[in-house]
């Protein structure tokens, strides 16, 4: 999922990799799946990007679906070897047929992927096909973007960053026009730019009302919202499907507003507006 994530000019999804490989390596993704991926999951890694959480959690699942509408990320991912028990999809999210309803046991859309996505109701058809794809009793795992962090973190910041044994800086520079925030990471030294690193990202961020109101309009239960563990901006959101889910109403429904049709509010969102 990549509608508001771009790469600097020249950089691709490889210039992406280098810059996140010193600012995230992947003991901080370990540490935050910890307990949450089975031995028997089949996993759905929505918005998987280049892999670099989705290698993570196919090391503690039985088999990971990894999706993404960017070819670019996708190449990359294949380029840097892809696990046995992981397949690659290229396919939008907003699609209820890009995977098949009712077939994993895990949804993970982590590193803030679904706030990409930044018009709310757009998200919340996204988090309804989460819900549909999971088999009754299902779980979902979500890192979303904090909006106090990002507040925090607007204007300029310059943060040391080691590429390839040289020392660089990274300059952030965050900024928001109401509800979309947008951070563009650049990388330098002596002056100039390194043109082959550096990425954007267009996106909403949330609070933790706001997490909360959109995975239960979708009809997800034990919804819980908590700090980032690993300190990073984001929000931990998790939730399940309930085990006597019968949503085939809303497959119909979906299916139809995707092709452009009218779709009829199902149940549980006539509930929510109550």
């Amino acid at each position: 999922m990549t509608a508001g994530f771009s790469v600097t000019a020249g950089a691709g999804a490889a210039g992406y990799d280098r810059v996140m490989d010193a600012l995230a390596p992947p003991e901080a993704t370990d540490a935050v799946l910890s307990g949450v991926v089975r031995p028997d999951d089949v996993v759905l890694d929505v918005g998987c990007g280049t892999g670099r959480a989705t290698r993570a959690i196919a090391a503690r699942a039985r088999a990971v679906l990894a999706l993404d509408l960017s070819t670019d990320m996708l190449e990359r991912f294949a380029a840097r070897g892809v696990p046995g028990n992981v397949e690659l999809r290229a396919g939008d999210v907003t699609d209820p047929a890009v995977v098949e309803p009712r077939s994993v046991d895990l949804v993970t859309c982590l590193l803030g992927g679904l706030q990409y996505v930044q018009d709310l109701g757009t998200q919340a058809r996204v988090v309804r096909n989460m819900r549909r794809w999971l088999r009754p009793g299902g779980r979902v795992a979500v890192e979303m973007f904090e909006r106090s962090a990002y507040d925090a973190l607007l204007g300029s910041h310059r943060l040391p960053l080691v590429l390839d044994g040289v020392h660089w800086w990274l300059r952030m520079d965050v900024s928001h026009d109401g509800q979309i925030y947008t951070s563009v990471s650049s990388v330098h030294r002596d002056g100039r730019e390194d043109e082959a690193a550096g990425f954007t990202e267009v996106f909403r961020p949330t609070d933790v009302d706001e997490a909360f109101a959109l995975m239960a309009g979708a009809g997800f239960e034990s919804v819980a919202v908590q700090p980032d563990l690993a300190n990073r901006g984001f929000l931990w959101v998790s939730a399940v499907t309930p085990e006597n889910d019968r949503n085939d109403r809303n497959d119909r429904n979906d299916n139809d507003s995707h092709r452009g049709g009218r779709a009829t509010p199902a149940p549980h969102e006539e509930r929510n507006r109550a």
